[in-house]
């Protein structure tokens, strides 16, 4: 509830779509992290329960490459969507005003766009799949 309240209502509010644009994407970034968070409290227990660990250079690597091959290849799936679809609207609007205003704004969008939010994105899943689905959090199971 809180998080539909800070991202359809308030959001709305900014009349600067470059502030708005930074603010979307720290917000989507936190309320993921903020999810991680309350799920690791509420389990109690230790981070590799979540599967957090190290990433070895080979990770950072195909990481690398592979966002090279998503860059590369979005503009030509979203070409091939709008034709088919016929869908035009474009709901990156926000971020491509804050990442063209200045080189502040720029610098926010590029650390909340690439770092917090690809957090967040993964420490909600993480604490959702590792609370609802794993076998070592079942009731009564031990863990790491």
């Amino acid at each position: 509830m809180v998080s539909f309240v800070l991202v359809a209502v308030l959001l709305q509010l900014i009349e600067n779509a470059a502030v708005a644009g930074v603010v979307g994407l720290v917000v989507s970034g936190a309320m993921g992290l903020i999810a991680f968070a309350a799920a690791v409290l509420i389990r109690i227990r230790a981070l590799s329960a979540f599967a957090v660990r190290r990433a070895m250079p080979r990770h950072f690597v195909v990481a690398a490459v592979l966002g090279l091959v998503a860059y590369v290849l979005g503009p030509i799936v979203a070409v091939v969507y709008m034709l088919v679809s016929g869908d035009t609207q474009n709901v990156q609007t926000g971020y491509q005003a804050a990442a063209a205003a200045d080189w502040w704004s720029l610098v926010l969008a590029l650390v909340a766009g690439a770092i917090i939010t690809p957090l967040g994105e993964r420490g909600s899943s993480a604490g959702f799949s590792r609370t609802h689905f794993s076998p070592a959090t079942k009731p009564g199971s031990r863990s790491s």
